[in-house]
């Protein structure tokens, strides 16, 4: 039972990835409306799929992997297509390919994988602001003005979490030999990898751990 529930959180998670990718052709052939309706969707999966990894403990190093990838994706590709609708939304979309770097960088260095505070903050405030602006472009309230205080709302978050997250990634940098030694580990095989990376109880004890765990024993 345990194994289908993090089945199906995690395909969940994989369809708002495969969303994300869809937004700007659904934008493209179908207008405003159909693309801010697939767009609340997409963010409210981010919600399920959260709410039931937690609930049934099926949380695991893939699902969170994916869950942050398809955070991102969809951050990024929303914020293009309301880049297209009001200029207001470049600095956000700026923001969050920045963020997707820093965090890059810090998982290529061995920090861990667990998003931080602001992190979770920032996702709820780009979602308000996204899912806000599609309304409001939508039915033209006051467009430009409500969407500058929304793209204005987006941006604050985003630049305190790009803030933390090149902390982040600088003190991976610091800590990267100290966290693992690789010449004094042995590499795992790719079936010990998958292995590990969908085990629920492997990332309760690592969650907080240098993501070189999943690769190093």
């Amino acid at each position: 039972m345990k194994n289908k529930l993090k089945i199906f959180v995690n395909i969940i998670t994989i369809i708002r990835l495969i969303g994300s990718f869809v937004l700007i052709p659904i934008y493209k052939i179908y207008g405003l409306k159909t693309v801010s309706i697939f767009t609340l969707t997409l963010f409210l999966t981010d919600l399920i799929d959260g709410f039931l990894a937690r609930k049934f403990k099926v949380s695991t190093f893939f699902g969170s992997t994916m869950d942050g990838l398809s955070d991102k994706c969809l951050g990024i590709i929303s914020l293009a297509v309301l880049s297209s609708v009001s200029h207001l939304m470049i600095i956000p979309l700026i923001l969050e390919i920045l963020i997707l770097i820093a965090l890059f960088i810090a998982y290529k260095n061995g920090g861990n994988i667990k998003s931080s505070k602001i992190g979770k903050i920032k996702t709820w405030a780009l979602g308000i602001s996204v899912v806000g602006s599609f309304i409001v472009a939508l039915y033209n309230y006051n467009t430009i003005e409500l969407i500058s205080y929304l793209g204005a709302f987006a941006t604050t978050f985003g630049l305190l979490t790009l803030i933390d997250y090149i902390a982040h990634a600088y003190h991976s940098f610091k800590l990267r030999n100290k966290i693992v030694v690789i010449k004094d580990r042995e590499r795992k095989t790719i079936k010990e990898i998958f292995r590990d990376a969908w085990d629920c109880d492997f990332y309760l004890k690592h969650k907080n751990d240098s993501t070189k765990i999943l690769f190093y024993k």
